[in-house]
């Protein structure tokens, strides 16, 4: 054998497994970075989070800037270290708005609402994970207060209004732009507060024809209820308004309440108030009617009824009987803690306020300090349908009118209100008697705000 070709064989098989050796290791290589690029790419890691250790935008400081944009108030600039999240203002900003006619509204229809911050090229801030790295103005984006509901079902536009605030509690404002026949409605969503208002000159809202019985706005279940400048509610053969289950109505100036019929028997007004509040802040309530002997043509103040009049006037309403504008009834409740309450404050105007109390509930009328206005009949009656006489005697040992508290009832009060007639609530119709001729209002000492014999 010859050893030089042994030793020419082996060199080849050595070079060749260096070669295989370094051509594995290369491709070992070639395949860990492509393979960290790839896993690298799919992480998102392309452009990792500075260090804070070596990257100096971490030990400058930065100027935020908000700019509210015609809003208040103001907002102080802030610095803040590179890299540190920007506090949230906690002010409560606000931007005066004007509505531009008809339609839906958030809120009161004044404001705007705050929608976010956001960045010059147009991004929101998000306060909870972006940081500063520069110099940085936010910029305050608002929010008209018109909501579209054309999508809502309904024939007009406040119907449409309603059918959709009744399925979204909140604070809105309906402005009307022409008068509308609108169908009852139910308002029994906890939370929802409601505010009419008629656009540049009175808008009528009137009643379609329904069920008998059937009432124009139903409140219910802690419902807020507010008719303000421009707004009539007219017609109608049943109430245009029952406040009940701690529901609040209120009337401001400009509002108006007429031409309203109720044929019940009983329980009959424009506005019936029963297990609820009526605040009369402004506005008139006048040339309604009802046909009821226990009923008022105004106001029908039930079982632990609240009725504030702090402006306004209540005239020119009648019963079947009657001029009565406030009926207060003190039958429908089961004990004195179930009566119903009349105060009345400032300058408000009732023209003949009915007072109808039982052996258990008396209703009384609590007189504030300060009232400029008056009652021009006070008509007193009871429950007892053959016994005049002891029904005045029953009054005569009641409180009729009460000062709120901290305040006494003086002579000056009790002048303002003019005593009429006695009316027995008999539904035979029992007649009446005029019983400022036998009976006055006392003013001095035990019997101040009581029936008192002449």
């Amino acid at each position: 054998m010859n050893c030089s070709n042994i030793d020419i064989k082996s060199a080849i098989i050595a070079r060749n497994g260096i070669i295989a050796a370094l051509c594995s290791v290369f491709f070992s290589i070639i395949f860990s970075v492509a393979f960290a690029f790839i896993i690298s790419g799919c992480r998102g890691d392309k452009d990792p989070d500075p260090d804070p250790s070596v990257d100096p935008r971490y030990l400058e400081t930065y100027t935020v800037v908000f700019d509210i944009d015609g809003g208040s108030p103001e907002v102080h600039e802030l610095t803040v270290k590179g890299g540190e999240l920007i506090p949230r203002p906690t002010e409560r900003f606000s931007k005066d708005y004007i509505p531009v006619g008809a339609g839906l509204y958030r809120g009161l229809a004044d404001l705007y609402s705050l929608g976010g911050w956001y960045t010059e090229d147009g991004t929101e801030w998000n306060f909870i994970i972006d940081t500063v790295f520069s110099d940085l103005t936010l910029k305050a984006r608002w929010v008209e207060p018109i909501i579209d509901v054309s999508e809502e079902g309904g024939n007009t536009d406040v119907a449409k209004a309603f059918n959709y605030v009744k399925n979204r509690p909140g604070t809105y404002t309906i402005i009307l732009g022409d008068d509308v026949a609108l169908t009852p409605q139910m308002l029994n969503v906890s939370n929802l507060k409601i505010t009419l208002v008629g656009w540049e000159s009175e808008r009528k809202i009137t009643q379609q024809v329904t069920p008998a019985y059937a009432v124009l706005f139903d409140l219910r279940s802690n419902v807020e209820l507010t008719l303000g400048n421009n707004i009539t509610l007219e017609g109608g053969t049943n109430n245009l308004v029952y406040v009940y289950q701690q529901s609040i109505f209120t009337m401001l100036d400009g509002s108006k309440i007429t031409g309203n019929t109720s044929f019940r028997s009983a329980f009959n007004a424009a506005v019936l108030v029963e297990h609820g509040t009526m605040n009369m802040k402004g506005g008139s309530i006048t040339g309604n009617h009802s046909t009821g002997l226990g009923s008022g043509g105004g106001i029908y103040m039930g079982s632990t009824a609240t009725v504030n009049l702090e402006g306004g006037t209540v005239s020119g309403n009648t019963s079947n009987r009657e001029p009565c504008d406030v009926f207060m009834d003190g039958t429908s409740g089961n004990n004195v803690n179930n009566t119903c309450r009349l105060t009345v404050l400032e300058s408000s105007e009732v023209e003949a306020l009915t007072m109808v109390a039982s052996s258990t509930t008396t209703p009384a009328v609590t007189v504030a300090s300060g009232w400029t206005g008056k009652v021009n009949a006070l008509n007193l009656g009871g429950d007892d349908r053959s016994n005049m006489p002891t029904s005045i005697s029953f009054w005569a040992n009641s409180t009729v009118l009460k000062p709120t508290d901290n305040y006494s009832l003086t002579a000056a009060d009790v002048s303002k209100f003019t005593l009429g007639k006695f009316i027995a609530t008999s539904f035979s119709g029992a007649a009446t008697q005029t019983i400022s001729d036998t009976h006055r209002l006392g003013d001095e000492g035990e019997d101040m705000g009581k029936l008192v014999a002449k």
